[in-house]
C-alpha cells in the first residue's frame, strides 16, 4: 500500500484491528464456550493461558523427574535395592546413565536393568574390584580406574628407582634385598605395554 501523505501514513501505522483480533482468536480456537469466538472473553482467557504455560514449563521438568524417580524406585525394589543405594553405586561404578534412560530401561529393557541392579548390588556389598569379578574384567574392556592405578604405580616405581640407586645392599649370599628387590616384580606386574594410551 502506498501512502501519498504523512497523515495517511500515521493513521495506518498500527495493524488493522481485524488482524489483531484474529491473532488472539487463533490461540483461543480450542477453548470451550464463548471464549473461542467472543474477543472480550477470548483475550482474557488467552492471557491466562500464556501465564500458566510459562509457569508450567518449569513444573513439567519437576514432575517428569519425580515420575522417573518413582519408576526407578519401583524397579530397583524388585531387585532388592533402595533407590539411593542403587543410584550411588551406579555412580561409583561410572555408569553415567541419567534417570530418564534408567526409567526407560526399567520399562522396555528389564534384563538390562536387572544387570545394572546386579552390578550396583555387587558394588555395594564387596567394592569395585569385586564388582568387576575379582579384578578381572571381560576381554576387551579396560576401566579408567585400573588404568589410572597402573599409571600411578609406574610413576612411584620410577621414583623408587631414582631414590634408591645408591642404597643397594647385599645379604650374606650376595643377593639384593630391600626395596630394590621388589622392582623386577613390580615391573612384571605393571608392564609398560599393558598400560593403555589415552586416545581422543
Amino acid at each position: 500500500m502506498v501512502f501519498l501523505s504523512a497523515p495517511l501514513w500515521l493513521r495506518n501505522r498500527i495493524t488493522d484491528r481485524y488482524w489483531r483480533v484474529q491473532e488472539v482468536l487463533k490461540h483461543a480456537r480450542h477453548f470451550r464456550g464463548r471464549k473461542n469466538r467472543c474477543y472480550r472473553l477470548a483475550v482474557r482467557a488467552v492471557t491466562r493461558a500464556f501465564v500458566r504455560c510459562t509457569r508450567a514449563r518449569s513444573l513439567k521438568k519437576r514432575h517428569l523427574r519425580t515420575l522417573w524417580i518413582n519408576r526407578i524406585t519401583a524397579a530397583s525394589q524388585e531387585h532388592g535395592l533402595k533407590y539411593p543405594a542403587f543410584i550411588l553405586n551406579l555412580i561409583k561404578c561410572q555408569v553415567e546413565l541419567n534417570r530418564k534412560v534408567l526409567a526407560d530401561l526399567a520399562i522396555y529393557e528389564p534384563k538390562t536393568f536387572k544387570s545394572l541392579a546386579a552390578l550396583s548390588k555387587r558394588r555395594r556389598e564387596e567394592g569395585f574390584v569385586a564388582a568387576l569379578g575379582d579384578g578381572k574384567e571381560p576381554e576387551g574392556i579396560f576401566s579408567r580406574l585400573q588404568a589410572q592405578e597402573k599409571r600411578t604405580c609406574l610413576a612411584s616405581l620410577a621414583q623408587v628407582q631414582k631414590s634408591h640407586m645408591d642404597c643397594v645392599k647385599l645379604n650374606s649370599e650376595g643377593e639384593i634385598f630391600g626395596s630394590l628387590a621388589l622392582i623386577p616384580v613390580l615391573q612384571n606386574l605393571y608392564s609398560v605395554n599393558t598400560v593403555p594410551t589415552a586416545t581422543n
